[in-house]
């Protein structure tokens, strides 16, 4: 494995605790907003942000581990 493809464990670890504090935030947010009928255009725009992060954050996080594994074997 060359030097640019090297995955960092502690920033693998960073994602997926960032991809666990997404999930809290996302209950909190349903919780708070859409338990209730007045649901506005904020908490939409909130939701919706909230689900790009998750996909972002999946995705580099789901590479990393390939290549993680990859260079294992």
């Amino acid at each position: 494995m060359n030097e640019n493809n090297k995955i960092d464990l502690d920033n693998l670890i960073l994602d997926s605790n960032n991809l666990k504090n997404a999930i809290q935030a996302l209950d909190t947010l349903v919780f708070d907003h859409f338990s209730s009928l007045k649901i506005t255009v904020k908490d939409l725009n909130a939701l919706s942000g909230l689900t790009s992060a998750f996909c972002t954050l999946s995705e580099r996080n789901n590479k990393n581990i390939e290549v993680l594994e990859n260079d294992r074997y």
